[in-house]
């Protein structure tokens, strides 16, 4: 397994990513074969709220796959859906900006490997 390190400027260690608050956006990004779309998706959210369209061709994924990914976000309540009409704009929840570090940690993990 890997190890994360989070630690003050020195570089001592605080915690390991198996420490981290938030086990269900570990285990949504690190623990599904998926992780790498799912991070794309908020990555972008992120940035800018989006409809499925858009974040579809923001990231080159396709539609299906974006709509599939977006519900489990919403599932778990990291993104939030604004309706407008037909259209749905989504957007990170509270609980992902609350997780926003933990999240750069995962990100970090993932990414390096």
């Amino acid at each position: 397994m890997v190890k994360m390190k989070v630690g003050d400027k020195n570089g001592t260690s605080q915690k390991k990513h198996w420490e981290l608050e938030d086990k269900k956006l570990l285990s949504l990004l690190m623990g599904r074969k998926g992780g790498k779309t799912t991070i794309k998706i908020i990555d972008t959210l992120l940035r800018k709220p989006c409809n499925a369209n858009q974040l579809s061709d923001l990231i080159h994924v396709d539609y299906n796959t974006v709509t599939f990914h977006l519900k489990i976000l919403l599932e778990h309540r990291y993104v939030e859906r604004i309706q407008f009409g037909k259209t749905s704009i989504f957007h990170p929840s509270d609980k992902l900006i609350k997780s926003y570090d933990e999240y750069l940690i995962i990100k970090d993990i993932i990414e390096k490997e």
